[in-house]
């Protein structure tokens, strides 16, 4: 049931409770866990320079020592890339590829045609092979 007035507020206090317990966007939570992914990331980008170094490679011994998972240290060895650096897999285009779907859509417009679905779905296959 929407509310109408500052009346119908007053007389809902669970509501007023509710609203008062909403976490505001971002939360404390989520900054840590943003701070400590960015750390763990650091230990690992320092670890695998340390590996490279060694005369003696011990991937157990590195992790141990930066405090990582081993792993995710091996993985990075290996060329694995962390999750900000790999390519999101909900998206289809890169953004050259997207900014070349966008200019062609743009000149059909200029010439006057509408674009079609099936033109649109055509110049995306195009793209992306």
């Amino acid at each position: 049931m929407p509310l109408s007035s500052a009346k119908d507020l007053s007389s809902k206090p669970d509501l007023l409770v509710l609203q008062s317990l909403t976490p505001l966007w971002p939360t404390q939570k989520a900054l840590s866990m943003l701070e400590s992914y960015t750390t763990i990331e650091f230990w690992i980008s320092d670890a695998c320079l340390k590996f490279s170094e060694m005369d003696k490679p011990n991937i157990a011994m590195v992790a141990q020592e930066f405090q990582v998972l081993e792993t995710r240290l091996r993985g990075r060895q290996k060329g694995r890339q962390s999750k900000s650096e790999h390519r999101p897999s909900n998206k289809l285009l890169t953004k050259a590829e997207e900014l070349s779907v966008c200019m062609y859509l743009d000149k059909l417009e200029v010439i006057g045609t509408a674009a079609r679905i099936s033109m649109v779905i055509q110049c995306v296959n195009s793209v992306v092979k």
